[in-house]
């Protein structure tokens, strides 16, 4: 992926649009509703680990053996995806966060990238190593607010948590239907 050279634009708006609709997806879970999702390889053991991330409250263990339905490039594509026990996956509750792992036959070949910073943290299993370095970061957030069309939203320095320092907050704008969207930077386009 390419960084755009202005991010704010509206040109690097549609830049930043057109090369992530096949890695941030809308989710159709049944009564849930939709809410948004982003494909991205994270480490696992030795390997990197294709997967989808979303939150919790979109898809998680209650959902085994469902179909979901995935929307990629502006819903012009959709793939059921079944989460089954042939997939690792990973829920918690508390941090409103699901991982599932993404199989060669669901044919997802677009990936988001996870910022070197996590990498490091995850590799040291420690989140003090994230203290602080987003500070005076411009970021934003691609998502699918009310289950409609695309967006983009723009913020600045996502900051800690003044009770909890192991969150980190931002204030890119969401709505329902936002939930499971990645947090990227604008320099790199990782995420966060």
């Amino acid at each position: 992926l390419s960084t755009s050279p202005e991010p704010l634009s509206i040109e690097g708006t549609k830049t930043i649009l057109k090369q992530m609709k096949k890695c941030v997806c809308k989710i159709y879970n049944g009564e849930k509703g939709a809410g948004t999702g982003f494909f991205i390889k994270i480490p696992y053991k030795s390997n990197l680990l294709p997967t989808l991330i979303t939150a919790y409250h979109v898809i998680n263990e209650k959902d085994k053996n469902k179909h979901i339905i995935i929307a990629l490039n502006d819903d012009k594509e959709k793939k059921l995806l079944k989460i089954d026990d042939e997939r690792k996956m990973y829920t918690n509750e508390k941090l409103d966060v699901t991982i599932i792992e993404i199989k060669e036959k669901d044919e997802i070949n677009n990936y988001l990238e996870l910022d070197d910073e996590i990498k490091n943290s995850i590799k040291a299993d420690n989140e003090n190593l994230l203290k602080n370095i987003y500070s005076n970061k411009s970021i934003y957030s691609i998502n699918y607010p009310n289950g409609k069309n695309v967006v983009v939203s723009y913020a600045q320095s996502p900051q800690f948590n003044e009770i909890n320092k192991n969150i980190l907050q931002h204030k890119c704008s969401t709505l329902s239907g936002s939930s499971g969207a990645p947090i990227l930077l604008i320099e790199s386009q990782k995420v966060i």
